[in-house]
């Protein structure tokens, strides 16, 4: 069962607008918003893979140059487990936070551009209700790497 998407929203964030190059870390935030005045179940393990990857987030990463990042990590996923699924109150939301630097090689100064897609193609394993299934794409997110 396929719930319609205009309840679910999708954004993708950096806790501060700018890191250090040295950093170890540059955080992501991506947050599955339910604006509807409806329960949602959802797919909340976000595993970020690439797009035609198993996992249910892929990171698209403009450098400063214009470039899109290639996505840098093997990941070795499978299906999502029963406890992967959750329900989303109205006018609540879910998300988890990941590092970039685990995901793609960042190694210039300058602003970059962060996007998201929510890709969710487990309804659950059978037990109503089944979890909201397709796509989403957040608005662009930038921070700087300095």
């Amino acid at each position: 069962m396929t719930q319609p998407t205009t309840s679910l929203r999708l954004e993708v964030a950096t806790p501060k607008a700018s890191y250090r190059i040295e950093d170890d870390t540059v955080p992501i935030r991506v947050m599955l918003f339910n604006d509807g005045d409806e329960p949602v179940t959802v797919n909340a393990r976000f595993a970020v893979s690439g797009e035609a990857g198993p996992g249910e987030v892929a990171l698209e990463v403009h450098a400063p140059s214009g470039e899109v990042l290639p996505f840098a990590a093997r990941v070795n996923i499978g299906q999502p487990m029963a406890e992967d699924f959750t329900v989303v109150s109205p006018h609540c939301f879910v998300g988890k936070q990941v590092d970039l630097l685990d995901y793609f090689h960042v190694d210039a100064a300058g602003t970059y551009e962060l996007t998201a897609v929510y890709d969710n193609r487990w309804s659950g394993d059978g037990a109503p209700p089944a979890a909201w299934t397709g796509k989403l794409r957040s608005p662009a997110s930038a921070f700087e790497i300095v």
